[in-house]
């Protein structure tokens, strides 16, 4: 048993201290002053310590106050930090799948886009190919300059006009004289053919003109429209035309 006071050991069993004969039956010993307090005290009546139990020093065995960091008896330290925690791992951010690639297209640059055919290639095809071959480019035209709305009504009309001038034809009384004759008859269905076709050309220009040259204004760099169309629908008219003065060769005699 160890004096509260002057921290002697003593016997087990004994009521003195043998080092300072303090009694070791009283009350409590205060363990920082070693004042002796009444039995139910909590806190120590000449220095204010707390004299609830401590920890006991590892090192001497002393009683030490429950605040207490170091032995009040020899200095060695009660308390022992604990370890600080292991940093947490980093959380790395869910990433989204990268989509797959796509395989558009590479838009046209301005300078690989066409051009629409201007109002010289109309009349001229109007003159070998007539208005079927006129309402073809300006539908195509239409689509060059972004309206493709107009496109097929454009070649629609164009060819239901090219083919009524055929039935028109067939039951227009034919002239005589002069037009009896081979010669004549082709002369006659040109002349018919021509005239349709410089109309319909005219019409169509005057209707493109403004919208034309608003898309020519923003396309400086556009390529200038080749005359590879133009040259097969005039053949392919030719073609159709010939055939139909043969079949109406025929049917007449």
């Amino acid at each position: 048993m160890i004096c509260p006071k002057c921290r002697t050991e003593n016997v087990e069993g004994a009521k003195f201290c043998a080092g300072c004969g303090t009694s070791l039956e009283q009350g409590k010993a205060c363990p920082k002053c070693g004042a002796i307090n009444p039995p139910g005290a909590a806190f120590c009546a000449v220095c204010g310590a707390s004299l609830e139990q401590g920890s006991t020093c590892p090192k001497c065995s002393a009683i030490n106050p429950p605040e207490a960091v170091f032995c009040t008896g020899c200095g060695a330290r009660l308390a022992v930090e604990a370890p600080a925690p292991p940093p947490a791992a980093p959380v790395r951010p869910a990433v989204a799948p990268a989509p797959p690639p796509t395989t558009a297209k590479p838009a046209l640059s301005v300078s690989q886009e066409k051009s629409p055919w201007e109002w010289h290639t109309l009349f001229a095809v109007s003159i070998l190919g007539s208005c079927a071959a006129v309402g073809i480019l300006a539908g195509i035209n239409w689509r060059r300059m972004g309206i493709q709305e107009r496109m097929w009504p454009t070649i629609i009309a164009a060819v239901i006009l090219y083919i009524g001038s055929w039935i028109g034809l067939w039951f227009v009384p034919w002239p005589g004289g002069f037009f009896s004759t081979i010669f004549g008859a082709l002369l006659f269905l040109f002349g018919v053919f021509f005239a349709v076709g410089l109309a319909v050309a005219t019409a169509l220009w005057l209707w493109q003109r403004g919208t034309y040259q608003a898309w020519k204004q923003q396309h400086p760099q556009a390529q200038r429209a080749g005359w590879q169309i133009p040259v097969i629908v005039i053949v392919a008219l030719i073609i159709v035309f010939v055939v139909v003065i043969m079949i109406l060769g025929l049917a007449g005699s």
